[in-house]
């Protein structure tokens, strides 16, 4: 999935994909990240939670199911990234493009995310047109997010 911008500065909306990082660790309660991927399906909402009393990382993301349940984290380069922009009042949507699944490529279940950011000012119907077509569009190979982004 090409990552793509609609409207101009100062206001705009954009997307692009982020592996999930921290997959393989279990959570604080004990349940098992990889358990839990395994029953996710590409398409399903995911939500970015700021952990800023994080002892690790002050600008930790957790990725989290709407019961909760935890997957992982948004690597570090990008959730200091979110985290600023979060405060900043920033949107985000997230969804799951694609389950990566053991084999030659990978040795445990992963996560690629497709992660819809908006600046200050979109509306929410502009917000959601865009997530629609967003998820319209088919998913391509597992990526890292864009290190170019501003």
């Amino acid at each position: 999935m090409q990552s793509t911008t609609w409207g101009l500065s100062p206001t705009y909306i954009t997307d692009y994909p982020s592996l999930v990082a921290g997959v393989t660790y279990a959570n604080r309660d004990g349940s098992s990240r990889q358990e839990i991927i395994q029953r996710y399906q590409p398409g399903e909402q995911v939500f970015l939670i700021a952990e800023p009393d994080n002892a690790v990382d002050p600008n930790a993301i957790a990725v989290q199911r709407g019961d909760g349940e935890q997957l992982g984290y948004l690597p570090r380069p990008l959730a200091e990234r979110v985290a600023r922009l979060l405060r900043q009042g920033y949107g985000y949507a997230a969804f799951v493009a694609e389950i990566l699944e053991p084999g030659l490529t990978y040795s445990s279940y992963g996560v690629r995310l497709q992660i819809v950011e908006a600046s200050p000012g979109m509306s929410p119907e502009e917000v959601q047109e865009y997530i629609d077509a967003v998820q319209a569009q088919p998913a391509q190979g597992p990526t890292a997010w864009p290190q170019s982004a501003a």
